[in-house]
């Protein structure tokens, strides 16, 4: 067995190094990048495939941060949802909780006063409203920021404690689930979402 101090093979490892690398630099630049791909595997086929897939996967936080676009063409809408009256006006946006998976759609509704049986029926519970990623408080939607935030969000989006009705008048395959909150006397903010 051979004994070499520390120096001499720490002189050694970085000459091979030093070797390598030249030699990857002087193959890359004359385009021979087979010669490239065989040290790499000799030093590890797993840092060659961590680094690819990581390169290709997209984080989902960032995907998330997508911005929706408020729409306010109420007849597409309709194609979404079921309207338990006619409304005055509305503004409405969707988005995605994560790429690919369930996904939102916000609404806020400008309804006739006598109407707000028919779009908040029975009695509120008290309840968090998280808003979705990627969400827009602005516009309309901006009435939201009027609730003080409850911090309790996991998605680091406004979250609020409000009475919140059933979205019973407002379902329509897939989307099933949510919230209801009136802002006004005269409109209502809808959050469906798919699961």
């Amino acid at each position: 067995m051979e004994t070499r101090n520390p120096r001499e093979k720490w002189v050694s490892q970085r000459k091979s190094s030093e070797a390598l690398i030249c030699r990857l630099f002087n193959c890359a630049f004359q385009g021979n990048y087979a010669v490239i791909i065989s040290p790499l595997n000799r030093l590890g086929k797993l840092v060659c495939f961590l680094v690819f897939l990581l390169a290709g996967c997209g984080n989902p936080s960032e995907e998330q941060k997508k911005v929706a676009e408020i729409n306010t063409d109420i007849v597409v809408l309709q194609r979404f949802i079921s309207l338990p009256a006619k409304i005055v006006s509305g503004e409405w946006q969707t988005g995605e909780f994560a790429p690919g998976r369930d996904w939102w759609l916000a609404a806020v509704l400008k309804i006739e006063a006598g109407d707000l049986s028919k779009f908040l029926p029975g009695s509120p519970d008290k309840g968090l409203v998280e808003m979705p990623p990627g969400l827009q408080l602005t516009s309309s939607f901006g009435a939201l920021k009027s609730f003080p935030d409850a911090g309790a969000s996991k998605t680091q989006q406004h979250s609020f404690i409000a009475e919140v009705y059933p979205v019973t008048p407002y379902q329509s395959s897939p989307l099933l689930s949510g919230k209801a909150v009136k802002l006004a006397d005269e409109t209502v903010f809808v959050l469906l979402w798919t699961q």
